[in-house]
């Protein structure tokens, strides 16, 4: 079942200070561009850093390494652990500098934003109590959630007001990213297709499988006599990512998928089902609701989406030339 991304909540990097702060933080590579780097004690100190007289806790920290341990779907490599929390570390300075700027220039952030920040984020989840154990996964409490939270708000304060109208994407740039970035704009034979899905991962039993088989079947024959799709999808397919939309999986291109799926899709006509498909997931049935050819983007439809990547990219520059102004001239200890 989809849920709300707790990474909304976490972002802790200075370039991701945009209004809505949902930028995930930095990936792994972005963190190995030293060849030697400082090691990093296996047990954190309660303060890692002072910046001008305000302190990175420890739980700043732990709760970005978290984040992205969460994101990766995997323990943080040891190979890579000094170079990524050096990084983070370094953005972690980045952030509290940015905001103590905002801090100085009177930029206020109230305690009902802070609050209404929070209960947003709270509304991203289905209960109260989804929301309070993603706060568990990633080891956090509400104290440091709100501190947390008022510290980036105050960056994308300073943001809004200070980088943001500096500027400026011109038609011309636009155009001029489309020209030579052609492979980005390329898109394959396509397919809008839903599924239901039953279980039967590798290791399931040859009983379990069969059980598998026979339920899919069932639904097949269920649809076929008019059941609605997304209905029984909702109800029965064990796909937790796309059963609450009604196995709506999207446009999915070729290459993109299991190949034995692949070929069951891009067989069918528009509104035609399946027959049951075996893959290594388990058993499907599918549904095309369109086709579409494989084809280059026009710039009229992603125009919107090119303006937005050059502002954010201009927006992310120029924070950062202000963070290396800030360095030079804080006083900063690092003690780890």
């Amino acid at each position: 079942m989809r849920t709300a991304s707790i990474s909304i909540l976490l972002t802790v990097v200075v370039a991701c200070a945009r209004s809505d702060a949902t930028t995930p933080p930095p990936a792994a590579e972005e963190a190995t561009t030293q060849a030697a780097v400082k090691p990093v004690p296996k047990e954190l100190p309660a303060i890692l850093a002072d910046v001008n007289g305000e302190s990175i806790e420890r739980w700043e920290m732990e709760t970005a390494i978290r984040e992205i341990e969460l994101m990766a779907e995997h323990p943080l490599p040891s190979s890579q652990r000094d170079e990524l929390m050096r990084a983070v570390l370094d953005r972690l300075i980045g952030h509290h500098l940015v905001a103590q700027e905002a801090r100085a220039l009177k930029l206020v952030v109230s305690d009902g934003e802070v609050q209404a920040d929070i209960r947003r984020l709270r509304d991203q989840f289905a209960t109260q109590a989804e929301f309070d154990e993603a706060l568990t996964d990633y080891r956090t409490t509400p104290d440091q959630l709100r501190r947390q939270r008022r510290l980036s708000l105050e960056v994308a304060l300073f943001v809004r007001k200070n980088i943001d109208p500096s500027i400026s994407v011109k038609p011309q740039d636009i155009q001029a990213y489309y020209d030579a970035n052609p492979e980005q704009f390329h898109e394959e034979e396509s397919v809008h297709a839903n599924h239901i899905l039953i279980l039967a991962l590798p290791d399931a039993t040859a009983a379990q499988r069969e059980t598998a088989r026979t339920q899919a079947t069932t639904l097949l024959g269920q649809l076929r006599a008019g059941a609605d799709f997304a209905q029984l999808a909702r109800e029965h397919s064990q796909d937790p990512g796309t059963a609450p939309e009604g196995g709506d999986l999207g446009w999915v291109p070729r290459g993109r998928t299991d190949p034995v799926f692949e070929a069951a899709a891009f067989s069918l006509k528009v509104a035609e089902l399946s027959d049951v498909v075996e893959t290594s997931y388990g058993f499907h049935v599918i549904k095309v609701g369109e086709r579409r050819e494989a084809r280059t983007v026009s710039l009229g439809e992603v125009k919107t989406d090119i303006e937005r990547m050059l502002s954010e990219r201009a927006q992310q520059e120029a924070l950062a030339v202000f963070v290396e102004q800030a360095k030079a001239k804080a006083k900063i200890e690092i003690f780890i």
